[in-house]
């Protein structure tokens, strides 16, 4: 039985809208909905909040990504 994805996008509204099994993809969709959007590690943990990083998901879904592994490396080492 494959795991739960990891990774879980919500509205500006904080709606659970999605779970991606990877953080690109919960990177395209909050890049293409925009600012106030979030994505979890779970349900707890915001990982990245659109409108509130150094730079906008659209512009590089890696950065994205690098950004929300770190903090989950941090978090996980707490």
């Amino acid at each position: 039985m494959a795991a739960a994805p990891k990774f879980k996008v919500y509205s500006s509204e904080g709606e659970y809208v999605a779970a991606c099994k990877y953080v690109e993809e919960a990177a395209a969709i909050v890049a293409m909905r925009g600012e106030g959007w979030t994505i979890r590690a779970g349900h707890r943990y915001i990982v990245w909040h659109e409108g509130h990083e150094a730079d906008e998901a659209g512009n590089s879904y890696d950065f994205v990504a690098e950004t929300v592994w770190g903090r989950i490396k941090f978090i996980t080492n707490l």
